[in-house]
């Protein structure tokens, strides 16, 4: 008898650390994506979008010492690298790439999302 409470013990404990860290995963890529819908409201040539693209910058170094206990790390590279060029297209006004860039990063940050869910897809 004991070791069935000390098993569903341990099974609700497994079970609770993972819910709590997809929790956390969703909280911290809801900012980020609210911050990247802001940008994308702005228009070319508003001169907040050089401030917001510094404060999405800022956003994801914190979030990102969150996300590297859940998601591999060159994923994670790859979307630093993103977000670390976007203040220096706004800055020289390349719009073009900006927004492209800032789908890019809305497109990796649902790719991380997508993959860290257990579905049967990544399951298998």
């Amino acid at each position: 008898m004991k070791r069935l409470a000390a098993a569903l013990a341990l099974l609700v404990l497994i079970l609770a650390a993972g819910f709590w860290s997809l929790w956390d995963m969703r909280r911290c890529l809801d900012g980020l994506e609210d911050s990247a819908a802001k940008i994308q409201a702005l228009s070319p040539g508003d001169p907040a979008l050089l401030a917001q693209s510094h404060a999405l910058a800022d956003q994801w170094v914190h979030a990102e010492q969150h996300l590297v206990f859940y998601v591999h790390h060159d994923v994670l590279d790859q979307i630093t690298c993103l977000v670390a060029e976007l203040p220096a297209l706004a800055q020289y006004e390349e719009y073009g790439a900006f927004y492209g860039q800032v789908e890019v990063f809305l497109a990796l940050l649902d790719d991380l999302w997508a993959s860290a869910v257990p579905s049967y897809r990544n399951l298998m």
